[in-house]
């Protein structure tokens, strides 16, 4: 039988050298975290300046008059805060997972500290350049058809621009996230040499973070289903494609997250 406390396992993990650099966005989580108001204020702050810079746009261009608000913009600035909002809440989940895992590898604290680096942090490169490719083929789509942005772009170029590079270039990370934090489940499943059958609840730790990764794809799904539905415009056939294989990307995700639990324990 494995018998630990948490209190034996903490400090372990203090000391341990990290064996990557984390990324840009693992760097701007934790200065989030760090802030000395709550998140979510700050993420309300990042909200608000989204749609203010979309307003902006849209008056300068224009596409509705000035001092116009459009709840169709209001929702679609929401897309500049949900994937950080959503790393951040994994990152914080899996903090809470692996807490409740770490009594049963108290015998192996190198690779849990190890398991925990590579669950918390990603690395440096590939997401540098995942976002990189993202933010140029962003910049490439509008300067080939400035109503990839939206219709009507003309003037409010830097607005457009930026604002859609930062709210899209997060994307391709939360898909990378998501695939790093279920093949972490299995390696952490490895590490376990004995089972107390007695005890078995720490053996359930991740099936709640990958629940919680499930349901929050899924709720991206629905707000990119439902965003689509309330401003009424489908697109072209491309962006028609784009996005129903996004969507069933992320039902496929949802669910796999959700079962893979399952298969580890």
């Amino acid at each position: 039988m494995i018998v630990a406390s948490a209190v034996r396992v903490a400090p372990l993990l203090v000391t341990e050298r990290p064996p990557v650099k984390p990324s840009w966005v693992d760097r701007l989580i934790d200065w989030i975290d760090r802030l000395p108001s709550p998140a979510w204020v700050f993420y309300l702050v990042m909200y608000v300046v989204a749609a203010s810079m979309l307003h902006a746009a849209i008056w300068i261009d224009p596409v509705v008059p000035v001092g116009t608000l459009s709840t169709t913009w209001m929702v679609n600035a929401i897309w500049a805060v949900l994937s950080v909002v959503f790393i951040d809440y994994l990152k914080v989940a899996v903090g809470r997972s692996l807490d409740k895992f770490a009594p049963l590898v108290a015998d192996k604290p190198t690779e849990f500290a190890a398991l925990r680096h590579r669950m918390t942090e990603m690395p440096a490169r590939p997401v540098f350049w995942m976002t990189v490719i993202t933010g140029l083929a962003i910049v490439a789509g509008i300067a080939s058809d400035p109503a990839f942005a939206y219709e009507g772009l003309s003037h409010s170029y830097v607005l457009a621009v930026s604002l859609m590079v930062f709210s899209y270039c997060f994307t391709p990370v939360v898909l990378y996230l998501s695939i790093r934090l279920l093949a972490s489940v299995t390696r952490a499943y490895g590490l376990l040499d004995e089972v107390d059958v007695l005890s078995q609840r720490p053996l359930y730790a991740f099936s709640r973070l990958t629940l919680q990764a499930g349901l929050l794809w899924l709720v991206i799904v629905n707000l990119g289903i439902g965003t689509m539905v309330f401003v009424g415009d489908a697109g072209d056939a491309q962006e028609r494609a784009i996005s129903i294989g996004f969507t069933a990307l992320g039902i496929v995700i949802a669910f796999t997250s959700s079962l893979y639990p399952l298969r580890g324990c």
